[in-house]
């Protein structure tokens, strides 16, 4: 499951990055965040082996602890959002929600290599 939201947020986020490049001027912003997303793609197949990653064993899984992770991380952007804003601008609050993800790949990365170390034992 957590995999397939990854896939759509990556998509999305590189849907958003073409949209911006073709109606603004900032063509070395946008291809440098292009060049970040490939790099985090690849660093991400490199890891886990995304966007079919290793099965890793417990009693939670990483990808469930990795939803819920992401989806507070997103319902705190959206309520920091609307907190110091009247009403909520989806082009301001977008960008933020679509990189999320990339800021929560090192802890992924070592839930899952802990998952597939050390399974929990009874």
């Amino acid at each position: 499951m957590t995999d397939v939201t990854l896939v759509i947020v990556v998509v999305s986020y590189f849907i958003y990055l073409i949209f911006d490049l073709a109606t603004t001027k900032h063509y070395k912003y946008n291809v440098a965040q292009l060049l970040v997303l490939a790099l985090f793609v690849i660093f991400l197949n490199i890891k886990t082996g995304f966007p079919f990653p290793k099965v890793s064993f417990g009693s939670v899984s990483s990808e469930s602890t990795f939803s819920l992770m992401l989806l507070f991380i997103i319902m705190g952007m959206i309520s920091n959002h609307l907190f110091f804003n009247e009403k909520l601008n989806l082009k301001k609050c977008l960008k933020p929600i679509l990189v999320s993800p990339m800021i929560l790949m090192p802890l992924y990365v070592s839930l899952r290599q802990h998952c597939v170390n050390h399974p929990t034992q009874f």
